[in-house]
C-alpha cells in the first residue's frame, strides 16, 4: 500500500461499524497488510469506503479525492451530434 491509502484506511479505523460487517472486516484487513500492494478492485473499494464514511471521518481532502478515484469508473456520457 502506498502512503495515501494507509492514511485512508487509518481514517476509516476511526469509523464506527456495524457490527459483524463487511466493511469492518474489510478494513481491519488492510491495516493489517502493512507494505504488500493491494489489488484494484480492493483499492476501488477502500474509496468507495471513504465516500460512504463521509461524515464520520470529516476530512475533506479525502474525501473529494475518493470523488474523484470513483469518477473515474463512471463511462462518460455519450454525445451524438445531429447534422
Amino acid at each position: 500500500m502506498n502512503d495515501l491509502q494507509k492514511k485512508a484506511v487509518s481514517l476509516l479505523n476511526r469509523c464506527t461499524f456495524i457490527p459483524g460487517s463487511f466493511d469492518k472486516r474489510f478494513v481491519r484487513t488492510l491495516n493489517g497488510k502493512g507494505e504488500k500492494p493491494i489489488t484494484e478492485n480492493q483499492e476501488k473499494y477502500l474509496w468507495k469506503l471513504v465516500w460512504a464514511y463521509r461524515k464520520q471521518h470529516r476530512n475533506k481532502w479525502f474525501t473529494y479525492y475518493a470523488m474523484d478515484k470513483l469518477a473515474l469508473d463512471k463511462p462518460q456520457p455519450q454525445i451524438d451530434w445531429v447534422d
